[in-house]
């Protein structure tokens, strides 16, 4: 059964909203082949009243893309799990939503799922600290070089889309 949520996010320091689906296959609201964001909460909400989209009543946490952007001019430092999760996490459902290839979308590569198992278990760490052990902070070069194309890929997107 679909559920409607309401998805904040920050990109380019300016913080907005748009509709997430969340299904067998989630997806985000889209009207005319656009998807539609909101400037701010309260938009959102009357939006919703309008098209009868019924959303939980969670409250939207931030999903930062800024500090992924960051983190891709300088991918030495350390990596936020959470913010890196969920860039690639919209990336994978905006590419749902159209149904378009998306390098961090395809389940047949294992890397691809073990770069994402990584991110996914240390989505409570704030931070990929390099050098320690366990879980994302002992990347292998492969999986990193991974996880650079696919966070690029998703903020490109991002930043196209919305």
């Amino acid at each position: 059964m679909k559920q409607h949520y309401a998805l904040w996010y920050r990109l380019d320091q300016q913080d907005r909203y748009l509709i997430w689906i969340s299904d067998q296959i989630d997806t985000v609201y889209v009207h005319q082949k656009k998807i539609v964001t909101f400037d701010s909460l309260d938009a959102l909400k009357a939006f919703a009243v309008t098209k009868h989209i019924k959303l939980m009543p969670e409250e939207p946490v931030l999903n930062n893309f800024d500090t992924v952007q960051e983190w891709l001019t300088e991918t030495n430092g350390a990596i936020n799990c959470i913010d890196s999760m969920n860039t690639w996490n919209v990336a994978k459902d905006i590419t749902n939503t159209f149904r378009w290839k998306f390098k961090g979308n395809n389940p047949k590569d294992q890397t691809t799922e073990l770069v994402y198992s990584k991110i996914c278990q240390n989505n409570t760490l704030p931070e990929y600290v390099p050098g320690a052990e366990g879980g994302m902070r002992n990347l292998k070069e492969k999986e990193r070089r991974l996880l650079v194309d696919i966070l690029k890929e998703s903020v490109e997107m991002l930043k196209k889309m919305l």
